[in-house]
């Protein structure tokens, strides 16, 4: 499995999360992360990041093992031990289960 994914967003936002931890949001609306009050719960959950890009367009997502100088750091409630990474538009929601756009299995250790 490759480590890195190419996105394409056209609202300057990519997201990461666990499907198991938003499957509450499966019969909510499709744009649920677009209301703020939303977002902002399930992200003090950990249960999704949204990060904003600044800018519509294909992007480069990439796995690593290790960051050197990080400058944000993440807690992401991983219940599945799968990790999915995309576009913000495609997230849980409208009775829409995401795209495995990108999936990467978390291991202990």
């Amino acid at each position: 499995m490759s480590n890195q994914i190419q996105v394409m967003t056209d609202t300057a936002t990519l997201c990461i999360y666990d499907l198991q931890a938003l499957k509450h949001r499966l019969e909510d609306t499709s744009d649920w992360w677009s209301i703020p009050e939303d977002e902002l719960l399930e992200v003090n959950l950990g249960n999704i990041a949204f990060l904003n890009v600044g800018a519509d367009g294909l992007y480069t997502m990439q796995q690593v093992d290790e960051i050197e100088q990080p400058v944000v750091q993440l807690w992401i409630n991983v219940p599945s031990g799968q990790l999915y990474a995309g576009a913000a538009e495609n997230v849980t929601g409208g009775r829409a289960r995401a795209r495995r756009w990108g999936q990467w299995t978390i291991y202990n250790g």
